[in-house]
């Protein structure tokens, strides 16, 4: 009887010394870890503090970007601000058309550009593009004269070659 009851008794105080051996080594292994993870850790704060105070390799300087754009005048011909200004002298004038000069048309032509209607008298077009290209003219010579285009309106529509022209928007 004293043989198979010292087995258990045996096998329970082997596994309980295996245990016991196991956490003798696996507490050597977690504070040889443990003490990897603090020297790591020192490590890494060390190196950012030494790149962030000593600026290495310039990582951490607050960059300016200069971003040079190359100016592209806008080179539109002068024909074409002549058309729109011709445009909107029209429009001013007549909203494009709809208001034409009543006694053109009472003989059938034109004038929705307001052109030589002074003091009585009054000029009449066969149509649309006789007119524009007669305030097309009339442009080209005021700007020549050295007229600003906001001036050349102000004299078509006051009279008064004015920077500073109320009527027009």
């Amino acid at each position: 009887m004293g043989d198979s009851e010292n087995k258990p008794m045996l096998w329970y105080k082997v596994k309980k010394a295996q245990f016991k051996l196991f956490c003798a080594k696996a507490s050597k292994e977690i504070k040889k870890l443990a003490i990897a993870v603090v020297l790591g850790e020192m490590l890494v704060v060390g190196c950012y503090y030494y790149i962030t105070s000593v600026n290495y390799w310039g990582l951490f300087d607050s960059k300016t970007i200069t971003v040079y754009v190359q100016e592209q005048t806008a080179k539109v011909e002068a024909k074409d601000n002549i058309s729109v200004l011709a445009d909107k002298i029209w429009f001013l004038e007549s909203t494009r058309g709809k208001n034409n000069y009543s006694k053109c048309e009472a003989i059938g032509q034109v004038n929705g550009i307001g052109y030589g209607i002074y003091n009585g008298k009054y000029m009449c077009f066969e149509n649309h593009a006789d007119e524009m290209e007669t305030l097309k003219e009339w442009l080209q010579k005021k700007l020549a004269s050295g007229l600003t285009e906001r001036q050349a309106l102000c004299l078509y529509n006051t009279g008064l070659a004015s920077d500073d022209c109320k009527y027009i928007r």
